[in-house]
């Protein structure tokens, strides 16, 4: 049902596939923005809390984020 809704064609081929990446992607970027905004700390949870009902699910994914963020920066 979430695919259905949410499934997007992130490649262009014509094809919405929740295993090729760029769909993948672009489906779940259109899920959580559906939560609201996302440009502030607080929207950003509740975005993800919106996937999964679980504060140390959104602790986790915040603390990866926060990981991958640090590492780009060098």
């Amino acid at each position: 049902a979430t695919w259905q809704r949410w499934g997007a064609d992130g490649n262009g081929d014509g094809v919405a596939d929740p295993n090729q990446i760029d769909d993948a992607a672009l489906a779940a970027g259109r899920y959580l923005c559906a939560a609201g905004e996302m440009t502030s700390a607080s929207g950003w949870r509740r975005a993800i809390f919106s996937y999964n009902h679980l504060d140390s699910y959104v602790d986790d994914v915040a603390a990866m984020a926060n990981t991958y963020a640090a590492r780009a920066a060098g």
